[in-house]
């Protein structure tokens, strides 16, 4: 379920130069190999930048990492989420990988990493100094969000555990969480 994996995403690009990763009407259509590749992309509004990351030989690896050096967007950070989220509907719209996600059933999905990466999954702790698993996991919170939605055909947003509604959710609600989760430790 790697965002490195190969798979056409697509960002739709409005004439003000906004970018979107849903369908707007008389927009140009940018095409990416990878959900990695089009993220990146969508961090900047300069279209000369964005291309670069539609270069034949760029890795989802390379991607990410040239993704580090540009001129975020000044809306980036209210965006982010939206955007990501847009991008693992497009993913998993085919039926073989939306297929995988909904065979995951109701586990709780964890996009688990030993890079520190504590806003789109956990860091499990196994590194030069070891700790207990930290993160906002919104990679594995909008995977649960995406596998209900193509699997229920519901798009409610979804707590961290992946209730529908917060009061419904034991842990959220301050009890116990009984469910295993699921351990999805891949790149982002």
């Amino acid at each position: 379920m790697s965002n490195f994996a190969l798979g056409e995403v697509r960002l739709w690009v409005t004439t003000d130069g906004m970018i979107y990763a849903h369908e707007m009407p008389d927009a140009m259509v940018e095409v990416y190999t990878s959900v990695e590749h089009a993220y990146q992309a969508a961090k900047t509004l300069d279209a000369a930048q964005r291309e670069k990351f539609r270069y034949l030989g760029v890795t989802s690896a390379r991607a990410k990492r040239m993704g580090r050096s540009l001129k975020l967007r000044p809306d980036w950070e209210e965006v982010k989420i939206g955007i990501m989220r847009d991008l693992l509907m497009q993913k998993f719209r085919p039926s073989i990988p939306k297929r995988k996600l909904i065979s995951t059933f109701q586990a709780e999905l964890i996009e688990g990493n030993h890079w520190h990466d504590t806003f789109w999954g956990v860091c499990m702790g196994k590194c030069d100094f070891p700790h207990a698993p930290l993160g906002e996991n919104w990679l594995g919170r909008l995977l649960m969000e995406v596998r209900q939605f193509y699997g229920l055909g519901t798009a409610e947003p979804m707590c961290k555990h992946g209730k529908t509604k917060r009061q419904e959710c034991e842990s959220c609600a301050g009890g116990f969480d009984n469910a295993s989760p699921q351990i999805v430790e891949d790149e982002l």
